[in-house]
């Protein structure tokens, strides 16, 4: 800590780092030897979606890594809401934001996402693994959660991300109403799936897939091929299908 803290007086406006040898990014100290190939395809695959004028909403933002680069490609009104429930993940959210000058497109909750607003255990393990516990813990930390719906309420928004360690079928529950309202859903939603967490909430690969379609979306991986079920870790992007009306 003490190495961290001297790092940062010198270098107050953050370090710079290269991620996936496309994007730089300024982050502090103790952050400086994160990977520079960080899932480069899932990266990629991102950004080439993104449009000047988007609302990206970004449940678990951790310190910023996608949060940073969208900001940069967007331009008024467009934005980026990002979720980040970890108060350490959080206060380096923020500065990074700032180290990087996109403030201005970008708007930053201290909050999980869940079926419904209140408060919620939470794990924390390490910096890069947080989690909603699926049940009270009078010995965890406890956080606020809201539900997406409650904080896109009458906005359009363009694209929704997920990384939020197994939680994924209870945040999109908390967004039934944005997923189906034709006037306001998001053109692709991409979802970090755990399928190795979901047991602790009750989720399985049949009920995720069966909401996204139900809400007329369909599901993919990066390559393009169709979601029948998923086994792995890995990434999804569900389209909303051509009934989505245009901006």
């Amino acid at each position: 800590p003490i190495w961290y803290q001297t790092l940062d007086a010198i270098f107050h406006d953050g370090v710079e780092i290269r991620i996936n040898e496309t994007e730089t990014l300024r982050v502090s100290a103790k952050f400086c030897d994160l990977a520079d190939r960080y899932e480069p395809d899932v990266f990629r695959h991102l950004l080439e979606e993104i449009r000047p004028k988007d609302t990206v909403v970004e449940v678990g933002g951790y310190v910023g890594i996608y949060t940073i680069p969208m900001a940069k490609r967007l331009e008024p009104p467009g934005r980026v809401i990002v979720l980040e429930p970890d108060p350490d993940n959080y206060a380096a959210l923020t500065k990074h934001l700032t180290m990087n000058q996109v403030r201005d497109r970008t708007v930053a909750l201290p909050f999980a996402a869940d079926t419904e607003k209140g408060d919620v255990s939470f794990s924390r393990q390490a910096f890069s693994s947080s989690y909603v516990l699926p049940h009270t813990d009078a010995n965890a930390r406890r956080v606020r959660a809201v539900t997406v719906d409650s904080i896109c309420s009458g906005m359009r928004v363009d694209i929704l991300k997920l990384d939020v360690e197994g939680y994924e079928e209870r945040v999109l529950l908390g967004a039934r109403d944005l997923l189906f309202c034709k006037s306001r859903c998001p053109r692709a939603i991409y979802v970090e799936v755990h399928p190795q967490f979901w047991p602790r909430y009750g989720t399985n690969a049949a009920s995720l897939l069966k909401l996204l379609k139900e809400a007329g979306y369909e599901p993919s991986f990066l390559d393009g091929m169709p979601v029948s079920n998923i086994e792995n870790y890995g990434e999804i992007v569900a389209r909303k299908r051509e009934n989505r009306e245009p901006r």
